[in-house]
């Protein structure tokens, strides 16, 4: 038996070897495939060979992203490997170069210009080699310009015409008539590209609007391109605004403003009393106009203020039980309701803990917390450990006596009411859909990667409202001065505080990841789109995105950030997309009420 073995494995041996050496010569016809067929090399370099051989002479070693023909219609077997016969582009050598070294494309055209730029002036749009219309601004102080290019190969020929007369030379200097256009014809070989260019000035509507208009708001005085200042009133029922702004000139570009600070889109958020917005046109050359809107929003009437229900106070005040007991919410609060809230807080190594960090699983596991503290118990006991968001929702249903799941996706895919939405892949579930309805212990949810089915990546937080339905408005702004009153509001244990967890975890040894945070709030606002849909959109979007309070009895700080926009996870239906701000609103609701 070891004999036989030891002649199959000869036997086995040889073949191979010899399959090795008669390989190169074998070629499979494939009589549909391109001959002309133009390929990338797509790894850091390769090798051309002589032959389909990974053993075979090196003809010339190619670059990432260098260009071959294929020659034939052949499939070569040789080493292993499938094998195309090419040509390099830039060197024209012949040879074969293994398939999975090549990735399939289209053959650049030498014909289209490399750069294009003006020595003063400005060239809209932006110069590319795939766009061939383009105006040029030159401003009235000057009468001429230099027009320099680049062609991709020394053999592409480029000619300049202004009109009929052709222009030497490149740089070409160039005596500017408004009006006029430059032709730049670029030829290579049978590819011919045409480029022209529209000499003009810029005229006293360039940096101007046609048209300015804001939704739900009726401006005084009605718009007028030559009018830069307006003021309007609103009623309390108007939240927001979208601004409608019409250019006179294409390449203009217009920027918005709310209280002086850029905001990234036309969608503008209404806070109590007066908001000043600016509308912004910056022509080509760099001219400015800004038109301005001073507009009240006016506070609501005591019919217009909703109030909290029993039980979204109990879930507020049962929430707040684990946040810091010096965290500014807590204390505006208690000063505003006149309720004393017993926060947690344990003495550990001569330091006083209040707040809880976060700790991935960490309470499900119960590491580092108190026996039985999970479940629903009339006696107090403090979690000394770190938890997750999802286990943090999962507490404060269980101190209320509600058993709800202890995942994010588990939490999220547990809504039973609302609106019915059925996701590819996942169960039906419902959602809150819009922030009209939501209620105050609502879950909201948001995901960085839209995986419920994994629960990675996935966060989950407290619907809180607003400061003013807290009815903290007034003594919130003890502690944050400016902090927007109407902002909605969440709470979760993720990434608020971290200097203040940091400091629990590095002094007393608690578990929790040091580089997130704890127990806190955070805020956004959302807006309606144009598809009447709820988005995420804070106003607070340029530098100020966090407010900060300096506790001079304990010396610590507590923030509230608008954590949402910062890790570019926000509260969502639709997967994210990483160019957007905007992302449609969705929050669940696990359990059925009837708040009173």
């Amino acid at each position: 038996m070891i004999v036989l073995k030891r002649l199959l494995f000869i036997f086995c041996i040889t073949f191979v070897f010899i399959f090795s050496l008669i390989t190169p010569f074998f070629a499979l016809n494939t009589a549909k495939a391109d001959s002309a067929a133009a390929y990338k090399i797509k790894s850091s370099y390769t090798s051309l060979r002589v032959k389909p051989s990974s053993k075979a002479q090196v003809v010339e070693t190619l670059k990432k992203n260098a260009y071959v023909v294929r020659q034939d219609t052949k499939t070569y077997l040789g080493s292993g490997l499938k094998w195309y016969k090419v040509q390099a582009l830039d060197s024209g050598n012949t040879g074969f170069i293994a398939t999975k070294y090549l990735t399939k494309t289209t053959l650049p055209d030498y014909s289209r210009l490399s750069s294009l730029s003006v020595s003063a002036g400005v060239l809209c749009p932006a110069f590319k080699p795939d766009v061939f219309q383009y105006d040029f601004y030159l401003p009235e102080a000057q009468n001429d310009f230099a027009l320099s290019y680049a062609v991709p190969k020394p053999e592409t020929a480029v000619q300049v015409k202004k009109g009929e007369m052709v222009i030497e030379g490149n740089p070409a200097v160039i005596a500017f008539e408004n009006g006029a256009v430059l032709t730049i014809t670029s030829v290579y070989q049978d590819k011919t590209s045409v480029y022209q260019i529209t000499m003009k000035r810029e005229d006293a509507n360039t940096a101007k609007l046609q048209e300015l208009a804001f939704s739900d708001i009726a401006i005084t005085p009605d718009f007028n391109p030559e009018v830069f200042a307006y003021t309007a009133g609103v009623p309390y029922s108007v939240i927001d605004t979208t601004v409608t702004a019409a250019l006179f000139n294409g390449f203009s570009q217009v920027n918005y403003f709310i209280n002086g600070e850029k905001n990234n889109d036309n969608f503008l958020p209404l806070m109590v009393g007066k908001n000043t917005f600016g509308v912004e046109v910056t022509s080509p050359l760099g001219q400015k106009n800004v038109y301005t809107l001073d507009v009240t929003r006016a506070e609501p009437s005591e019919g217009e203020i909703i109030h909290m229900s029993a039980l979204e106070r109990r879930f507020v005040e049962t929430a707040f039980q684990l946040l810091p007991e010096r965290h500014p919410f807590l204390l505006a609060y208690e000063e505003a309701t006149g309720r004393d809230i017993k926060s947690y807080s344990v003495i550990k190594n001569n330091y006083k803990i209040s707040g809880v960090p976060f700790e991935f699983g960490g309470s499900g596991k119960f590491k580092g917390f108190s026996d039985r503290w999970w479940a629903k118990t009339s006696v107090r006991r403090y979690p000394v450990g770190g938890m997750d968001c999802a286990e943090y929702m999962c507490w404060i249903y269980r101190q209320m006596g509600y058993i709800v799941p202890d995942s994010s996706a588990g939490l999220f895919l547990s809504g039973v009411e609302g609106e019915l939405r059925n996701l590819k892949g996942v169960r039906f579930h419902k959602v809150i859909p819009s922030l009209d309805i939501a209620k105050i212990g609502d879950i909201a949810y948001n995901s960085k990667d839209y995986s419920y089915t994994s629960g990675h990546g996935n966060h989950t937080a407290m619907f809180l409202s607003t400061a003013r339905k807290l009815g903290i408005g007034d003594t919130l702004c003890k502690y944050y001065p400016d902090f927007p009153i109407d902002a909605y509001l969440l709470i979760d244990v993720g990434w608020a505080d971290g200097k203040y967890y940091h400091n629990m975890i590095k002094k007393t040894g608690v578990k929790g990841r040091s580089d997130l945070g704890g127990v806190g709030i955070q805020f956004f606002t959302s807006i309606k789109g144009n598809n009447g849909k709820y988005v995420y959109a804070s106003p607070y979007r340029s530098k100020k995105k966090s407010y900060a309070w300096k506790d001079t009895q304990s010396g610590q700080i507590f923030t509230i950030a608008a954590n949402l926009e910062r890790n570019r996870r926000p509260v969502q239906y639709k997967p994210s997309q990483k160019s957007s701000v905007q992302y449609v609103m969705n929050l669940c609701r696990p359990i059925h009420r009837n708040d009173d």
